[in-house]
Order: C-alpha cells, then sequence, then structure tokens
C-alpha cells in the first residue's frame, strides 16, 4: 500500500515527485546497491549506485506465482563472471521510493531469487521468482514397515 502522499502524486498530472526503483543483490554475503537514476541514491544511510536496469512487474492472474521479469546493461563484465560463478542463485531485493521520502519505500518486494539468467554483449536478462513454498513436503514420511501401529 503506498503512502497517501504518494498516491496524490500519482494521480496528479503535474506532479514533480520522482519515482525510483532500488535493487539490493545479495550473493555470499555480500550486497550490491544499484538505483534506475542517473546519480547516485541515499536512502536509510545506503548508497545506491547509478546503473541502467529495467524491472517488468507481473501481472497477478491467480493461478501461477508471480515472477519479475528483469534486464540490466551489460556495461561491466564483472556482472557475468559473477553470475557465472554462483552456485546458488542470489537473492534481490526490490524496492521502489519517491523524493517525498527516500527514506520511507512505497513498495519492497524481498526475498526474490534470479532465474534464468542469460546475457550477450548488450545486457543480461532473467526472471526474479519467489520461492515456491507451497511444493515443500511438510511433515515426515511414514511407511508400515517403521510404524505399524498406524497402519493396522
Amino acid at each position: 500500500m503506498i503512502s497517501d502522499q504518494a498516491y496524490a502524486a500519482v494521480n496528479d498530472a503535474n506532479s514533480e515527485v520522482a519515482w525510483f526503483t532500488l535493487l539490493t543483490i545479495a550473493s555470499k554475503g555480500v550486497s550490491t546497491y544499484l538505483c534506475d537514476n542517473t546519480d547516485t541514491i541515499t536512502s536509510r544511510g545506503q548508497a545506491y549506485l547509478p546503473f541502467p536496469f529495467k524491472i517488468t512487474l507481473p501481472e497477478s492472474d491467480g493461478e501461477t506465482l508471480p515472477k519479475v521479469k528483469y534486464a540490466i546493461a551489460n556495461v561491466d563484465q564483472s556482472l557475468v563472471e559473477a553470475i557465472r560463478a554462483e552456485i546458488t542463485p542470489p537473492t534481490i531485493k526490490l524496492e521502489v521510493v519517491t523524493t517525498i521520502n527516500l527514506d520511507a519505500p512505497e513498495i519492497v518486494i524481498d526475498g526474490l531469487v534470479m532465474h534464468d539468467a542469460s546475457y550477450d554483449a548488450v545486457q543480461i536478462s532473467g526472471t526474479l521468482s519467489i520461492p515456491n513454498i507451497l511444493s515443500r513436503q511438510f511433515g515426515e514420511t511414514y511407511s508400515p514397515s517403521l510404524f505399524p501401529a498406524l497402519f493396522a
């Protein structure tokens, strides 16, 4: 739920409020902080470095788990090397802030996992998704040989 001030800014045809997307990429205990702006943005004491990327939020159909699409400009070979070196995919925190209050995110999506990374000379792209907790096994598996009284 966005704040009343942000809601008013969205509906104002002449609003001067800017919206920024902040990404926190966590991998092997190291975090990288990026923003979709041309200048560094400081939010809650953390500097988010300017980096060209695009996030496409999913439509909610109520049937499938949502997947966020991303495209990051491949301006630095170190990103591709980091993706190649990863055994476990990095986790992503996506936040949207406004110039009304950079320290109060309007939208926060945490716990996203990077999947399906592909890259070329121009961009790195793929999907971000939440872990599928609905398909996890819950409880123990019981067999007649180990628990005969349950099957009597």
